[in-house]
């Protein structure tokens, strides 16, 4: 597989050094960061229900990043029919009404590697390792393809959701 792209967008890290605290004081924590906000990815339903609630181990990509630490999963407008079957197949009970067009959470990319053994992997990708992850009630916003910044009110309500506890 050839590698085309490292990154989408701007320059992304986890460093939060140059950042101001929190209102209440606190650092943002470890969030992999986009000019200062916590990074975003789109994602279609249901994979992004199965994602931030822990069922999706894997996120597959056609590209690598350097991205590691929490980003936070906006959901799409549109859904995947694929996506239903396959969490069906794995015995998921998927919620009729999940939310469109809003972040719904976060999951921490731990690393990125080819052929994983999850069955969520897709042997054709780039597969996004992934840790802890946790939903937050929908926060409406327009996604965008690749990775990219929270907008500040999105970013406010990231940073103060309580992260899940290291395994």
């Amino acid at each position: 597989m050839t590698d085309t792209r490292t990154d989408v967008g701007p320059t992304a890290t986890t460093d939060a050094s140059h950042l101001t605290d929190t209102a209440d004081g606190a650092a943002p924590g470890p969030w992999a960061l986009v000019q200062g906000s916590p990074a975003v990815l789109s994602v279609r339903q249901p994979w992004a229900w199965a994602l931030v609630n822990g069922h999706k181990d894997v996120e597959n990509r056609t590209w690598r990043t350097t991205l590691r630490g929490f980003v936070a999963i906006h959901a799409g407008r549109r859904t995947e029919r694929t996506g239903y079957r396959f969490c069906e197949r794995l015995g998921l009970a998927v919620p009729e009404d999940l939310p469109l067009g809003a972040v719904i959470g976060a999951v921490e990319v731990l690393d990125i590697v080819e052929h994983h053994p999850s069955p969520w992997a897709s042997p054709d990708s780039f597969n996004w390792v992934l840790g802890r992850s946790f939903a937050i009630p929908p926060l409406p916003m327009v996604g965008k393809l690749g990775v990219f910044g929270a907008p500040p009110a999105v970013a406010e309500a990231l940073w103060s959701a309580p992260l899940p506890a290291s395994p």
